[in-house]
């Protein structure tokens, strides 16, 4: 399992992630987004109670005018804009098909597993068992379960699954067979893709490792993170500068270049270069790398 730091070192090699947010980097996975390409799998009529802002699945005695009316149908889009908000409508004891907005694309020796959120699962979702092969370049196509007796929704553009990354023992030289976001199943999964659902998720981009890195390391997202890992490297670096540090680099520096000078004056005198080579023979027997690691396992981090 690779944890934050290993997911990091191998951004922009074998791993390769668009949109970018490392908001949404974990300690030892990275969340992703639900898209607005998601799709019921189930027919069902939704009522919004405009007073109280919930989802119902029937008016009851209530007034017609406090409420929103929409009727999902197998196959076609589960998203519905409330408010000028964008939700992935989950009905009642039935699957949702929900597209993630980033892209992933993974080397030839990096596989994984997508896992359910906590604050997902707890609405009464079921949770999500699906694996990422090597070589995989595309978006991920998760089905959520809703399994329980309640409408519930998934904000679109809010983070739904978890993708844990692991390393291959040996890697796959073989292409990955997947094809983006299942695309070729859709029409198998009963999914009514419209023009634009279509051409948005069969762009070229989404399907070469190449073109994802480049999106990828261009983004302003991508630069930020890089801009504020040098910023947090200098501020490391910084601690150490401190009025103890200073007095052991002092007492370093005194050592080696006043025993240096120290030879070169015998020397002179004897115009020859035994007091030095001398100094280099127990340089290279460690006395004085052992007084300068010992001086050094004392400098300590600003407080």
């Amino acid at each position: 399992m690779l944890s934050k730091i290993d997911i990091e070192q191998e951004l922009g090699k074998n791993i390769n992630i668009y949109p970018f947010n490392h908001d949404n980097f974990k300690e030892n996975s990275v969340n992703l987004c639900a898209s607005s390409f998601a799709w019921t799998l189930s027919h069902g009529k939704v009522f919004y109670n405009k007073k109280n802002h919930s989802l119902q699945k029937e008016k009851g005695n209530k007034h017609s005018s406090d409420f929103f009316e929409k009727t999902f149908t197998k196959g076609n889009s589960a998203v519905w804009k409330l408010n000028n908000i964008s939700y992935i409508i989950l009905l009642p004891h039935s699957t949702t098909l929900i597209e993630t907005e980033e892209v992933l694309a993974t080397g030839n020796n990096i596989g994984g597993t997508y896992h359910s959120k906590v604050g997902i699962v707890s609405q009464g979702l079921g949770h999500i068992g699906t694996m990422l092969g090597p070589n995989f370049t595309g978006n991920s196509l998760i089905a959520i379960h809703n399994i329980s007796d309640e409408i519930l929704k998934i904000r679109v553009g809010d983070s739904f699954v978890s993708v844990v990354f692991h390393y291959l023992d040996s890697p796959i030289n073989a292409s990955n067979p997947t094809v983006s976001g299942h695309l070729d199943k859709m029409a198998q999964l009963g999914i009514n893709l419209n023009s634009y659902e279509s051409s948005k998720l069969s762009e070229d981009w989404r399907k070469k490792k190449e073109e994802v890195r480049e999106k990828m390391i261009n983004s302003d997202s991508y630069k930020r993170y890089l801009n504020s890992k040098k910023i947090n490297l200098f501020a490391s670096i910084r601690q150490y500068f401190n009025k103890p540090n200073l007095i052991i680099i002092i007492i370093l520096t005194i050592i080696v270049v006043g025993s240096l000078l120290l030879c070169l004056h015998y020397d002179k005198q004897n115009n020859n270069r035994a007091y030095l080579e001398q100094w280099w023979d127990i340089f290279k027997q460690g006395i004085i790398i052992t007084i300068i690691i010992t001086l050094l396992t004392n400098i300590k981090k600003r407080s």
